[in-house]
């Protein structure tokens, strides 16, 4: 594949992809994003925040995060989002005078996700409730192109079923930047190894 703009976005071939037949135009209008969201400064990682459920959801499904004894901390609460399968990245960063709790989703617009304290659980957790206590730094997004003006949306960056034999790395966004991507056969490479 050749790309006239390398910094918008890059193309690699795969089966399928007819050389020197192949020419479009793509226009990259926004790239996917992933939902991010941060606590407030804790003092101390490994002090209580609060016994008792929460609930993770992510694209309609929900995820029960127990919070109890063994697990009452910044640190345990972390390690129940990242063993609850739900798909969000819990990492906690070092930030002046303590830590925060940071919450990332996958890519892509349906990907957005809530944790919510439940009923009964101690008011602490309600501190790391996307709705409450944690500020959302991100919000989720699909990726939004045009080739050759036809409009396309995909949760990913990385486009692999819409040109047949081709994938795109969408790498930055660049509205009203069209780019030019075509096919052509590498000859001298079929030379040699002929």
């Amino acid at each position: 594949p050749t790309v006239s703009d390398e910094s918008v976005l890059s193309a690699t071939s795969r089966a399928g992809l007819s050389a020197d037949s192949f020419a479009a135009t793509v226009m990259v209008n926004q790239l996917a994003r992933a939902q991010s969201s941060y606590s407030a400064v804790v003092a101390d990682r490994t002090a209580a925040v609060g016994a008792g459920t929460m609930t993770l959801t992510v694209g309609g499904v929900a995820k029960a995060i127990t919070i109890g004894a063994t697990n009452n901390s910044l640190d345990g609460l972390a390690d129940a989002i990242n063993a609850s399968g739900a798909g969000v990245t819990a990492s906690i960063i070092a930030d002046e005078g303590g830590h925060r709790l940071i919450l990332k989703g996958p890519s892509g617009e349906a990907n957005a996700f809530t944790l919510t304290a439940d009923a009964g659980a101690d008011p602490g957790l309600a501190a790391f409730a996307t709705g409450g206590g944690m500020t959302q730094g991100q919000s989720a997004a699909n990726a939004e192109f045009t080739i050759d003006g036809v409009a396309f949306s995909r949760a990913s960056n990385i486009i692999d079923d819409v040109v047949p034999g081709m994938s795109l790395t969408l790498k930055k966004a660049a509205p009203g930047q069209p780019v030019d991507i075509g096919a052509s056969r590498p000859l001298d490479m079929i030379k040699q190894t002929v």
